[in-house]
C-alpha cells in the first residue's frame, strides 16, 4: 500500500500545566487491499542546542491486534491519566498531555504501520511511514509579581480609621488569582533586637477572610480586608490605638489553576511599607518594682510593689487605667523563661495562675499608681527575679480609650531562707526523747538480767575458828 502521514498540533501549550494535543492523520492512500489495517507508534525526542544525535524515546506502540504498549517514559503518567492515547476514527490517531511540564518540551513524531492479514488469519506488518516532527516549546520566563501599597489618607490621629490599598500586577502567570496577608512590623523594647512581625488578617484565593494573630478581644471587628477589584485589595483598621504604630505591608501570593479545582503557587511578593506613626506629646509612663522584704524566711509574707510614674502632661486619675501583670523567673539569672503569676486588667478583674506548691498569691491596687503583689506562706520555690509589666490606657478628648505601649520594670531578686532553729527543733527533741527512753530501757534490761537470769550460787568452805598458836608452840 501507498499512503502519507501528517502530524499537527491542535493544541499548543503556552504555560506549564497547559494541555497539549497532537493528531496523526493518514492521507493519499493508494493500492489498499481489503484486509489492511493501520496502527500507530508515538515517539519523543529531546531538543538539543548542539548537533549531537539524540535517540528517540518510545511513548506507546500499537500492535496489529490493537493492543497498546507503553514505553518507560510514559507508563506511569498514562496510568495516572496524564497521557492519553486514542484513535479518533479510521485514519486519525491522537495523543494528549493533560498537564504539560517543562520536561515535556521537545519534538514528537508518529509512525503509522500498515498490517496485512494472512491466510492463517495472522497480521504481518508490511510498511512503516514516518511523519515530520512537531516541536512543542514555550519560553519559560520567570514569574513576575509586583505589589504597591498606598495610603489614601496620610494624616490621621489616634482613634481614627487607618486605610491601605494594595494594587497587584503580574507577568508570565497563567490566569492568576491572589491571596493577601496583612503584616505589621512593630519595634521591640530592646533596640538591639529585630522588629517583631505579626500577621493580622488574610484573604485567600477564594475570597475567604481569616483573622490571624489579631488577639484584641475588644476590637474583634476592628479590622477588615476586602477585595475591591480582581487585582486590588483594601485593608481598614477602625479606632486605631497608639499601640498600633508600626510598618504595615501586603504579602500577596499568585495562584495558577491546575486540573479541576486545584491551585498551584506561582509567585509571592511583599509590598512597600505604610507607616503608622502617632506624633503625640502625651505622657510618658515608667514602671519600677520595690519590696521591703527582699529576703524572707520560709513561711513569711512577701510584698512586692509595682509603682507607675508619669512624666510629661498631667492626667486626671479617671483618665488613666492600667493592665498589670506579674512575672517571675525562678533562677538566679534571667536565663529561664518568665512565668506569669497574676494579672489585673484595667476593669479590676484579677486572674491568678495555678501553682504546684502551697504558697498563695494576691494582687490588688493600693493607690492610683501602685499595685501590690503578696506571696502568702512563701516556699523555697518562690525565690527568683520578679518584675511587672504595665500597659497604660489613656482616655482621649473624644472619649475613646487609647492603649499605650507596654512597659516592663527592672527585676528584683527575692531570696527565701530557712529558719534553722524551727527546722531542727522538733528533730532534736525527738532524738533526745528517743535516746533517753532507749537508755532507760537498756538499764532496766541489764538490771533484771543480772538479778534473775544470770545469778550463780558459790559455795565457800567455812574456815575453822581457831586461835592463833603462839610462836613458842610452833
Amino acid at each position: 500500500p501507498h499512503y502519507q502521514v501528517y502530524l499537527n498540533a491542535s493544541k499548543v501549550p503556552e504555560f506549564s500545566d497547559d494541555l497539549t494535543e497532537l493528531e496523526c492523520h493518514i492521507a493519499d492512500k493508494k493500492n489498499l487491499e481489503a484486509n489492511v489495517r493501520f496502527t500507530v507508534s508515538w515517539y519523543y525526542r529531546t531538543n538539543r542546542r548542539s548537533d549531537d544525535v539524540v535517540a528517540s524515546e518510545l511513548l506507546a506502540v500499537m500492535n496489529g491486534d490493537w493492543t497498546l504498549k507503553y514505553g518507560e517514559r510514559s507508563k506511569q503518567r498514562a496510568q495516572d491519566g496524564d497521557f492519553i492515547f486514542s484513535k479518533e476514527h479510521t485514519d486519525a490517531f491522537s495523543f494528549r498531555i493533560q498537564r504539560t511540564t517543562e520536561e515535556d518540551r521537545g519534538s514528537y513524531y508518529c509512525v503509522v504501520s500498515a498490517w496485512t492479514k494472512q491466510r492463517n488469519n495472522s497480521w504481518v506488518k508490511s510498511k512503516d511511514v514516518f511523519s515530520k516532527p512537531v516541536n512543542i516549546f514555550w519560553v519559560s520566563e520567570d514569574s513576575v509579581l509586583v505589589v504597591k501599597a498606598r495610603q489614601p489618607k496620610p494624616f490621621f490621629a489616634a482613634g481614627n480609621t487607618f486605610e491601605m490599598t494594595c494594587k497587584v500586577s503580574s507577568k508570565n502567570i497563567k490566569s492568576p488569582r491572589y491571596s493577601v496577608l496583612i503584616t505589621a512590623e512593630k519595634p521591640v523594647g530592646d533596640l538591639s533586637s529585630p522588629n517583631e512581625t505579626k500577621y493580622i488578617i488574610s484573604l485567600d484565593q477564594d475570597s475567604v477572610v481569616k483573622l490571624e494573630n489579631w488577639t484584641d478581644a475588644s476590637r474583634v471587628d476592628g479590622v477588615v480586608l476586602e477585595k475591591v477589584q480582581e487585582d486590588e485589595f483594601r485593608y481598614r483598621m477602625y479606632q486605631t490605638q497608639v499601640s498600633d504604630a508600626g510598618l504595615y505591608r501586603c504579602m500577596v501570593t499568585a495562584w495558577s489553576p491546575v486540573r479541576g479545582s486545584l491551585w498551584r503557587e506561582a509567585a509571592t511578593s511583599l509590598s512597600n511599607p505604610i507607616e503608622i506613626d502617632f506624633q503625640t506629646s502625651g505622657p510618658i509612663f515608667n514602671a519600677s518594682v520595690h519590696s521591703d522584704t527582699p529576703s524572707v524566711i520560709r513561711g513569711d509574707l512577701i510584698k512586692l510593689f509595682c509603682i507607675v510614674t508619669v512624666e510629661g502632661a498631667a492626667l486626671d486619675p479617671d483618665d488613666m487605667a492600667f493592665d498589670v501583670s506579674w512575672f517571675a523567673v525562678h533562677s538566679f539569672g534571667l536565663d529561664k523563661a518568665p512565668v506569669l503569676l497574676s494579672s489585673l486588667d484595667r476593669k479590676g478583674i484579677v486572674n491568678t495562675a495555678q501553682r504546684d506548691w502551697k504558697s498563695d498569691l494576691s494582687l490588688e491596687r493600693v493607690s492610683v499608681l501602685e499595685f501590690l503583689l503578696q506571696v502568702h506562706g512563701s516556699e523555697d520555690q518562690d525565690f527568683g527575679n520578679y518584675y511587672c509589666s504595665v500597659t497604660p490606657w489613656v482616655k482621649s478628648p473624644t472619649g475613646s480609650w487609647q492603649r499605650e505601649a507596654e512597659i516592663h520594670s527592672k527585676p528584683i531578686f527575692i531570696t527565701v531562707k530557712m529558719d534553722v532553729l524551727n527546722a531542727f527543733k522538733y528533730p532534736l527533741l525527738i532524738g533526745i526523747g528517743l535516746s533517753t527512753v532507749i537508755g532507760l530501757l537498756s538499764c532496766l534490761i541489764g538490771y533484771c538480767s543480772s538479778h534473775w537470769c544470770c545469778k550463780k550460787e558459790v559455795q565457800e568452805t567455812r574456815r575453822e575458828r581457831r586461835r592463833l598458836m603462839s610462836m613458842e608452840m610452833d
